[in-house]
């Protein structure tokens, strides 16, 4: 049994969300060998809002002019958090910040757009919209969303892959695949997410030779997580003999 802890930072290459660590020596099994994930660290990191996202634009009529294209910062906000770098860039642009109020509405799970003083608000450039669930337009009566709000991008679970996996023996979304793990973020924005399993998961190894490992992170759609800040991401794996009890 081998204990491997791999750190994103000691990577031989790659990024922290898609990350190469080279063995020296090389690890030799005699036989098929399984891998599982012992524990796992990495920060909540990955925004709701940026320039990748495309949703991170807007603009605001004061009731005579429009403003120019306004850039939201990159970051993870709620609805709450929205309303409040919204109102405070329109102030900041010369309008009034309270003449446009989002709020959530937990009832319906959309989101509520207040205006007032002949204000508007443009959701017709980027994709902010489908964030507050209204359509792709400008905004000019006050009123709840037509769609539920999607604060989190539609990203519900992240899935660790590992490149040792035999590929036979992971299945994600019906087709075979290096998955080796999948949970889904169970803390704030900005917080450490810590995961210790206790039950451990083998899965075939798909070399008994060893010299390099891979390790990509990806949502619940397999798309790479390639907006984590540029956090580190620790993680702890179990290599043994299929002769041993897996449990």
């Amino acid at each position: 049994m081998i204990l491997l802890t791999l750190n994103s930072d000691n990577r031989s290459n790659g990024f922290s969300y898609d990350f190469t660590t080279s063995f020296q020596p090389n690890l030799r099994f005699d036989d098929d060998c399984l891998i599982a994930v012992h524990s796992l660290q990495m920060w909540n990191s990955l925004p709701n809002i940026s320039v990748g996202r495309n949703n991170n634009t807007f603009r605001f009529y004061n009731g005579a002019t429009w403003s120019s294209n306004i850039t939201i910062p990159t970051g993870n906000y709620s609805i709450d958090d929205l309303n409040l770098a919204i109102q405070t860039l329109i102030t900041s642009n010369g309008g009034v910040g309270s003449n446009v109020v989002i709020t959530p509405n937990y009832n319906t799970l959309k989101s509520d757009i207040l205006l007032k003083n002949s204000y508007r608000l443009d959701l017709s450039i980027g994709t902010l919209y489908l964030v507050l669930g209204w359509p792709q337009a400008i905004v000019s009566v006050s009123g709840s969303g037509n769609e539920l709000v999607d604060i989190s991008n539609n990203i519900t679970s992240y899935q660790i892959h590992c490149s040792l996996v035999d590929s036979s023996t992971s299945i994600s979304n019906g087709s075979s695949s290096d998955v080796i793990y999948s949970f889904s973020p169970d803390k704030p924005a900005g917080n450490l997410l810590s995961k210790e399993i206790i039950n451990l998961i083998y899965i075939k190894c798909n070399s008994n030779y060893i010299s390099s490992m891979r390790i990509y992170i990806t949502d619940q759609k397999s798309n790479l997580l390639t907006d984590l800040s540029n956090e580190n991401i620790s993680i702890t794996m179990i290599i043994k003999d299929p002769s041993l009890p897996t449990r």
